[in-house]
C-alpha cells in the first residue's frame, strides 16, 4: 500500500524559496551590471535600462518557442 502524500503548502513553500533566491542572483548580477555600464563604460542608465528591458523581451519570445521545439521533438535514446 503506496499512499502518496499530496503537495501541500509546506512544498510550495519550499519551491517558492528556491525560485526566490534564483531570482535573487539574476537581480543581484544586473544591478552591478547596470553600476559597471553607467560608471566605468559611461553609457546613459537610460540607454542600459532599454538594452536590459529589450532582452527580457526577446527571452520572453525565444523561451516559449524552444519549449515548443522541446515538446515536439522525440527522443533519440538508443536504449
Amino acid at each position: 500500500m503506496n499512499k502518496e502524500k499530496p503537495f501541500g503548502l509546506v512544498d510550495k513553500i519550499g519551491y517558492a524559496f528556491g525560485d526566490l533566491a534564483n531570482n535573487l542572483t539574476f537581480v543581484i548580477s544586473a544591478v552591478f551590471l547596470l553600476k559597471f555600464y553607467t560608471d566605468v563604460m559611461c553609457v546613459s542608465a537610460k540607454l542600459v535600462g532599454l538594452m536590459m528591458m529589450l532582452g527580457k523581451i526577446v527571452d520572453a519570445f525565444t523561451d516559449v518557442t524552444m519549449g515548443q521545439i522541446v515538446d515536439r521533438s522525440t527522443s533519440t535514446d538508443s536504449r
